[in-house]
């Protein structure tokens, strides 16, 4: 059985406890007590909800290949509260079966949403060692993530990481964060996943990383051509500072490329995540200095668009 399907598994045995822990839990005579442990329920969905829920945090927390999948805990709690309806008397148990049911479904559909729906039909890509341009408008992020492992000597293609990613009508970051830890599984790199913060990004020691951002459009002046839609993320492969509060970045989409970005286009960014590759081992100076100059080599090409 793949690691994929033990995930699901996991999560699936972990709903059937919550469950009976639910239906127990309607059965205890005691009102005080019961009602406590409902309540401790409800505390703990908000606080997963507040403080975890895809947040990067996770990565550090549960540094699995498929965090996507392990770090959805709400069809538990959704089981919980099923379990505390369904064994309670003072409602019909036709109505309670009818909304348990129509819940457990929603749980179920829950746990296995990431796997589906079909993965994008990828073009032949480009040269071995080569900067990745995403052949879909939907792999941006897997195009991204080919580029960022070939700037640490992995061999990978867009094709490849779409179906480790579990790429669909786009990437969400756990999906990307699944497909780099599997393809660095072996290597003397990992993978870090931290929230986006122009600020680091500044820094000459930063690292490479994949910015997966969204942006607010309305912003730009309505005659620049800047090629992002709302509400719809991006991923671009960030290379290093390119002077005073300005970047290098790779655009994966096939109109854009390597740009410079300034304060002009970073302060649309409302939100997003950055995605690296780190040694295992962090005494590991000379890896560090290789991605870093390797970055720098194709941040040093003639840029195709600034903002």
């Amino acid at each position: 059985m793949s690691q994929l399907a033990l995930s699901i598994a996991f999560i699936a045995a972990s709903c059937a406890g919550f469950l009976l822990c639910g239906i127990r839990t309607a059965r205890c005579p005691a009102t005080v007590a019961r009602v406590a442990v409902q309540m401790l329920g409800l505390l703990t969905l908000g606080a997963y909800l507040l403080l975890l829920w895809d947040r990067p945090i996770l990565a550090r927390l549960f540094p699995h290949a498929n965090l996507i999948v392990l770090s959805n805990w709400l069809p538990m709690w959704g089981c919980f509260f099923v379990g505390c309806y369904a064994a309670t008397e003072n409602v019909h148990w036709m109505r309670r079966m009818l909304l348990s049911g129509l819940t457990l479904c929603l749980c179920i559909y829950s746990c296995i949403a990431p796997l589906l729906g079909e993965t994008p039909d990828c073009s032949i890509q480009s040269r071995p060692g080569a900067l990745v341009s995403q052949s879909t408008p939907y792999t941006c992020s897997a195009a991204c993530a080919a580029s960022l492992l070939r700037l640490h000597g992995v061999s990978a293609t867009e094709s490849e990481l779409a179906n480790l990613c579990l790429t669909r009508e786009g990437t969400h970051w756990q999906g990307l964060y699944r497909g780099l830890m599997i393809k660095t599984e072996l290597t003397e790199w990992t993978v870090e996943v931290e929230p986006f913060d122009p600020q680091t990004l500044q820094q000459k020691t930063s690292l490479p990383a994949i910015m997966c951002v969204n942006i607010d459009p309305s912003q730009f002046d309505g005659n620049v051509d800047h090629g992002f839609k709302a509400e719809v993320g991006h991923s671009v492969l960030y290379l290093g500072p390119a002077g005073s509060r300005t970047i290098s970045v790779f655009d994966p989409a096939p109109d854009f490329g390597l740009e410079s970005w300034g304060d002009r286009i970073m302060e649309t960014i409302t939100s997003g995540v950055l995605v690296r590759l780190v040694p295992r081992d962090p005494d590991n100076v000379a890896a560090l200095h290789e991605s870093r100059r390797t970055a720098r080599h194709f941040a040093a090409r003639r840029f195709t668009v600034g903002l």
